[in-house]
């Protein structure tokens, strides 16, 4: 199924929202756990989810008002092992339903949130499993740049900023 634009929806999540997040999150994070990529740990916490939803840091997006991703936009001065600029937005867990995945929603989102960077007048970063090739390139070709890999527990993240 083709998704056209004009059926794409953002909006910031409320607690209604909480159990279809919990769904998109788990779903992929199992799709990534059969691909090898365990940066996220499986089940979600649900306490963990709901402080950012109440913090109004969780965004869905919904097609024709079924919400099929979603994703989380904090202020963040550090990650765990790299310093990023004070008062800086982080977005990061973005979830799309894998049969909605390569239909440009991640670029719809990466739209959405530089947006809101240029309106704070903040700088946008974000990460991934520093072994996500296919990622790393989206990220790359939507206008990140690629400023190392770093480690986190176990395995290496990419770190990016928003050119």
């Amino acid at each position: 199924m083709k998704i056209r634009f004009e059926n794409l929806k953002i909006q910031q999540a409320s607690t209604a929202h909480l159990s279809g997040i919990l769904n998109i999150l788990n779903q992929v994070t199992l799709d990534l756990h059969q691909k090898g990529i365990k940066q996220w740990d499986y089940p979600w916490n649900e306490k963990e989810v709901l402080h950012d939803v109440e913090l109004s840091r969780a965004y869905i997006v919904t097609v024709n008002e079924q919400v099929v991703a979603t994703f989380f936009i904090k202020e963040k001065d550090s990650l765990s092992t790299f310093a990023l600029e004070p008062n800086s937005m982080y977005l990061n867990q973005i979830a799309i339903f894998p049969e909605y995945q390569g239909q440009n929603i991640g670029r719809y989102i990466i739209d959405y949130a530089n947006n809101l960077a240029q309106v704070e007048g903040k700088p946008l970063y974000l990460d991934c499993y520093a072994g996500n090739d296919k990622l790393i390139e989206f990220y790359r070709k939507n206008g990140f740049e690629n400023l190392g890999n770093y480690p986190e527990d176990d395995y290496f993240v990419s770190i990016f900023k928003l050119r």
